[in-house]
């Protein structure tokens, strides 16, 4: 008896890995059992004539990947606004109903502003006012008339322009080694 239940294991624990992969095997991947919408939108109204062989309007949306389109964001900008301006597809041709326009705008929007890739900002550097800007800002907050000319140092012209940040430094002259009480008073 000891024999027999030891024989009919070991047939059990050699014939389970081949039921398990059979059973994995017919099971329909979970991806192919619901296509994606928005491909199957381009294939229907778009890669007719925008694919690789034909690339009707210098434009081939069949080498583009679906997953990754921020890598082709200027290419689908253009295809997005055209699909909303309702030039795409043209006239006479296959349209998809505009909710099924309207899905793929908002999802395709969405999908490139999750992932923005771009030229960044760089680096702000230090800026100060000039003396108009900061008469300006002084009566818009204290509301006091202030002349900038007889408190604060010339400023310094680059092409005719005394607001450029890159002309301006934090300290043009020297402060100078005792400085008295002020002189001036608000009017």
């Amino acid at each position: 008896m000891k024999r027999l239940l030891s024989a009919t294991a070991l047939v059990a624990l050699i014939t389970a890995p081949m039921f398990f992969q059979r059973s994995v095997a017919q099971a329909p991947p979970a991806a192919a059992a619901k296509p994606d919408p928005h491909k199957a939108m381009l294939d229907r109204y778009c890669i007719g004539c925008h694919n690789s062989k034909l690339k009707t309007g210098g434009l081939a949306l069949d080498n583009l990947d679906l997953k990754n389109t921020p890598d082709d964001a200027v290419v689908w900008e253009k295809a997005l606004r055209k699909l909303r301006g309702r030039l795409m597809p043209p006239p006479g041709m296959p349209q998809p109903p505009q909710a099924t326009i309207d899905e793929f705008v908002g999802w395709m929007e969405t999908n490139l502003d999750a992932h923005p890739k771009g030229p960044t900002a760089g680096r702000v550097q230090i800026e100060r006012l000039n003396r108009t800007e900061y008469a300006a800002a002084v009566k818009a907050l204290v509301g006091v008339d202030v002349k900038p000319e007889e408190i604060l140092p010339q400023d310094i012209s680059v092409g005719g322009f005394d607001n450029i940040a890159s002309a301006f430094s934090l300290f043009q002259t020297p402060p100078a080694p005792t400085m008295g009480s002020p002189s001036f008073t608000a009017e």
